[in-house]
């Protein structure tokens, strides 16, 4: 049956077909409208969890006037929704709101448990494309504003689980910075941080810094008391101690005046020794007093007195004085090691019985013979150790003590020697019984060419300090 209308009707039904078309028009383009004037941007954070309900979110926030509209322009221009942050501002229309969501501007950067500032670096490094001296900047910004913003609450926590005096406390601070001193374990809350790559690495540590804060601000001590790693802290205290000490450094200089000497059928090696005292404090070496006014020469114990800055000092026991009948004075045994080492020297069959009278143990009478650095912070002017007393011995700051080449015992017998390249080297406090702020400068060397046919020696260079 077919259907027929009046002119009339489909007059009718023309006009308000045109009337709805630009109707819905007229709607459509109102709902595509900025829903303000108002340009600034605000940041809009996509996540996992919200990230169906945008529409709906941006309209209740005053973005977009329909949420519907939102989603159909969304699908239309094909943009998918990523989690991170976007900045937008009402005076964006539907299609530039869609549009600013093609690419975040801020990124989730996920942290796991347990990682170290090196991993974090790395991650976060990975996520902005960082090269090296980036990730570097980031792990010394972390070190400081971890220390600036933490050091009340670390503090605390030194006095009350470790004891630390407040002068320990002060010098600790001074070392807490070094990258190698950082006794703690994972700082950090794991989970996503929410990153641009516009920020600078120190605005990401703030970031992370914060998120502490926010976990941990009621039991902030408690929570750094669990990550606390004891070992490390304990070589931390050690090494406040040194600091608050005023510790000597003894350092031995390359061999001089090194020559070869005929006597007789032998071929002596000989040498002056020098080494200075390079610390914070004097090397002083006090007898047992409980020996003290008794008569005759015999082994005396002999204590390394350490002084403080605050003018205390402590006592370690460290050997002997004894009497040295070639010098006519006291000497502390064990204080200097001689040891000549074949390079490039071919030995035969005896290299063992030839090799054993190359390393020489040496006592020495300690006290001040020669300003090796009058410059040197804490050097007294004048020697302060003047004598091989049997009670008391020392060197001061800057000042050193030689055994010169005429003295006893200053060479080595090299007569079954071959001829080569060889290394002669002092090694002061061998035994480690001093405590010094370091131990790995005790060591200086010479290479010597010797020429065993000819009577010759050659000096090609040193190890060591040189004056």
């Amino acid at each position: 049956m077919e259907l027929k209308f009046s002119p009339f009707i489909l007059k009718c039904i023309t006009v308000s077909f045109s009337i709805f078309i630009f109707g819905g028009g007229i709607v459509a383009t109102s709902l595509l409208r900025a829903p303000a004037n108002s340009k600034v941007l605000e940041k809009i954070v996509v996540t996992k969890d919200n990230i169906d309900e945008m529409g709906g979110i941006l309209k209740e926030k005053g973005f977009v006037r329909s949420a519907f509209l939102f989603d159909i322009v969304r699908r239309a221009f094909r943009t998918p929704l990523i989690a991170g942050g976007y900045m937008i501002s009402r005076d964006m229309n539907v299609v530039e709101v869609v549009r600013a969501f093609s690419l975040p501007d801020d990124v989730f950067v996920t942290l796991p448990e347990n990682l170290s500032k090196q991993n974090i670096a790395e991650i976060i490094g990975g996520a902005f494309f960082w090269d090296e001296r980036r990730k570097t900047q980031f792990i010394y910004a972390w070190e400081g504003m971890f220390w600036q913003r933490f050091r009340v609450q670390i503090e605390e926590l030194l006095r009350k689980d470790f004891d630390f005096s407040e002068e320990e406390i002060k010098t600790f601070s001074a070392l807490y910075v070094a990258r190698e001193n950082d006794f703690f374990n994972s700082i950090y809350i794991a989970g996503d941080y929410l990153l641009n790559d516009s920020q600078s690495p120190a605005q990401i540590v703030e970031e992370v810094m914060k998120r502490i804060e926010e976990n941990h601000k009621t039991d902030m001590v408690s929570y750094l008391a669990s990550r606390v790693d004891k070992e490390k802290i304990e070589n931390l205290y050690a090494r406040v101690q040194k600091e608050i000490e005023l510790l000597p450094d003894l350092i031995p200089l390359p061999a001089s005046d090194v020559r070869l000497d005929r006597s007789g059928s032998r071929s002596l090696l000989v040498f002056t020794t020098t080494y200075w005292n390079k610390g914070r404090g004097q090397f002083e070496l006090i007898a047992d007093p409980a020996t003290r006014g008794t008569e005759g020469d015999f082994n005396r114990d002999v204590f390394q007195r350490i002084y403080r800055r605050d003018g205390t000092y402590r006592e370690k026991l460290v050997g002997n004085f004894l009497w040295h009948d070639q010098h006519l004075h006291y000497h502390y045994n064990d204080f200097i090691e001689y040891e000549l080492k074949p390079i490039t020297a071919s030995f035969g069959t005896t290299t063992t019985e030839i090799l054993s009278g190359l390393h020489k143990k040496a006592t020495f009478c300690v006290r001040d013979v020669e300003h090796i650095d009058a410059e040197f912070p804490g050097s007294p002017r004048e020697p302060v150790f003047t004598i091989c007393w049997k009670a008391r011995q020392g060197i001061s700051v800057g000042w050193g003590d030689s055994y010169f080449f005429t003295y006893p015992d200053q060479n080595l017998d090299v007569s079954k020697l071959p001829s080569g390249v060889y290394e002669l080297s002092f090694l002061v406090n061998p035994k480690h019984r001093f405590d010094e702020i370091s131990i790995e400068n005790n060591r200086s060397s010479v290479l010597l060419n010797i020429n065993s046919v000819l009577g010759t020696l050659e000096v090609m260079g040193t190890r060591g300090e040189s004056r």
